[in-house]
């Protein structure tokens, strides 16, 4: 009995798993459609391992075409990312993006299977954390105000 639990349990997990891969599968699948005129994209995707095999082919075929296109044209000055993604750092930037989780906003995986908890979920969490958000919002909504008032004051 308890081990037809067991492998009722597991059914579901995987089922869950299958389920989310199948979705995500179908969304780039047919994303895929979009972006070529294959025509294996123009059916609907119901077997999987078909679904793999037309991406795996179409990313297999645009590769090469790159590799065909960099041999013809040679090796061309590679970008200075530093100078490309300078928008990135500005502290307007950094204070709206970038968050440091306190050490008392350490959760532990209660589900054992990679579930959210209760906690992280923000259910029966009595410890601030909802006050921590608001904070965060409010920090950043600041922000936003004093951003505003100086391109005011800039006119």
């Amino acid at each position: 009995m308890k081990e037809e639990i067991q492998m009722n349990d597991r059914f579901k997990r995987i089922n869950i798993v299958n389920d989310q891969v199948s979705n995500w599968a179908k969304r780039v699948y047919m994303k895929f459609g979009v972006l070529t005129e294959d025509p294996i994209f123009q059916d609907e995707p119901n077997d999987l391992v078909k679904v793999f095999a037309a991406m795996d082919a179409v990313c297999t075929q645009e590769l090469a075409n790159i590799k065909k296109q960099r041999d013809e044209e040679g090796e061309q000055e590679p970008n200075e990312f530093g100078e490309v993604f300078n928008d990135f750092a500005t502290e307007d930037f950094i204070n709206k993006n970038v968050r440091v989780r306190p050490q008392s906003g350490v959760t532990y995986d209660e589900t054992k299977d990679g579930r959210q908890s209760n906690v992280s979920k923000g259910i029966g969490a009595g410890d601030g954390s909802n006050e921590d958000a608001e904070e965060s919002f409010n920090k950043g909504a600041l922000i936003d105000l004093n951003n505003e008032r100086q391109t005011i004051k800039l006119r």
